[in-house]
């Protein structure tokens, strides 16, 4: 079963929570590419956090360079809310990337995630990321 991209009457996330919400990913994104084991485990929350905290600061920064090598830096191109009807303090954001070792195809696009983001304890956090290819797949 695919996502629908579609919002519901009155889905629209807060304009502010947006704006916490891309300040998140971009933080999140920003300790992927520094291998910044503090603030990446500062940044995330649920499925995210659970992976950072197991194991010692050393072996998660090992994990974190060995993902940035065989992926490259990455860039967010386009970043924008998919209202899915989210409840208040979470907001879901698309974000197409790109990275050294991944460049746009030759469509122009990028590698396509959806960064499911909650406001906790007063500071967004990234804390799930599903790929989802590309948007014009079928």
């Amino acid at each position: 079963m695919g996502w629908s991209f579609t919002a519901p009457a009155g889905a629209e996330p807060a304009p502010a929570d947006v704006a916490g919400a891309s300040e998140a990913v971009q933080t999140y994104i920003s300790a992927t590419n520094n291998v910044d084991v503090g603030l990446m485990r500062a940044t995330v929350c649920g499925r995210l956090a659970a992976a950072t905290s197991v194991g010692t600061d050393e072996q998660v920064r090992q994990v974190m360079q060995s993902q940035r090598d065989r992926i490259g830096l990455a860039h967010i191109e386009i970043l924008h809310p998919v209202e899915l009807g989210s409840p208040p303090g979470q907001v879901d954001l698309l974000a197409q990337l790109t990275s050294e070792h991944h460049p746009q195809d030759p469509s122009g696009n990028g590698v396509n995630l959806v960064y499911h983001t909650e406001k906790v304890n007063g500071s967004w956090k990234v804390c799930h990321a599903r790929n989802e290819g590309h948007l014009d797949e079928p």
